[in-house]
């Protein structure tokens, strides 16, 4: 990380030593610099199988503690229902990088407590991920029910969800997200635009395949 080096380097060949320069940032420039080409990377678990179905519900990442509160990283994870479903009580599970540990919960000064949980915890072998990674992505759920009192969270159409939530390293968007209810499994149209939408009775069920018409999710 740059800012833990305070500065980039470069071995000078005439003080036999290395001293300020660019070695970190070209690095970085050639690494990314594809020409006009798609990046070869993968969108979440490769192994994420594709509902068929997708509902119209948004995500966003906001009001980051900031100064001395910043740690643990504590943001309100907002979902909004633009669907016709009723999703109240329903789970919403997501895709986060092996990178961060596997904690993750409500903020500790949260108004409501809704239910965390981590899904699948990819740490490798040793629980701490010393030694490197053996897998790619976690995943972590919420399920909308208050812990104070087991009441169900409405989220139904045209509703907006505040969740405060929490964990210990920092993380990219969360991805493959998906809402389950009464055994019905859905995308979000967010992330999967081209997936019929679900319509109240429908589905919702995997196709079994990481394909869908005009999204490749394996780039």
């Amino acid at each position: 990380m740059f800012w833990e080096l305070a500065g980039d380097y470069r071995y000078d060949d005439q003080r036999q030593a290395y001293f300020m320069g660019d070695t970190l940032t070209s690095l970085a420039y050639q690494t990314f610099k594809q020409s006009g080409s798609d990046y070869s990377l993968q969108r979440g678990d490769a192994n994420f199988q594709v509902p068929s179905e997708q509902v119209d519900v948004t995500f966003d990442a906001l009001n980051f503690p900031v100064g001395d509160d910043n740690y643990p990283i504590r943001p309100t994870f907002r979902f909004t229902n633009h669907s016709d479903l009723d999703l109240s009580g329903a789970t919403i599970s997501f895709d986060v990088p092996v990178s961060t540990s596997a904690i993750f919960k409500s903020d500790w000064n949260a108004q409501k407590k809704l239910r965390m949980e981590v899904v699948r915890d990819s740490s490798n072998a040793s629980g701490n991920n010393i030694g490197g990674f053996d897998a790619t992505h976690h995943r972590f759920a919420i399920t909308l029910i208050n812990e104070w009192g087991g009441i169900e969270q409405s989220f139904k159409p045209g509703e907006t969800l505040d969740t405060q939530v929490m964990y210990y390293m920092p993380i990219t968007n969360p991805t493959n997200i998906t809402i389950e209810k009464d055994g019905q499994r859905y995308a979000v149209k967010q992330e999967y635009p081209s997936l019929p939408p679900a319509l109240p009775g429908s589905t919702g069920q995997s196709g079994g395949d990481t394909q869908c018409p005009g999204v490749d999710v394996a780039s």
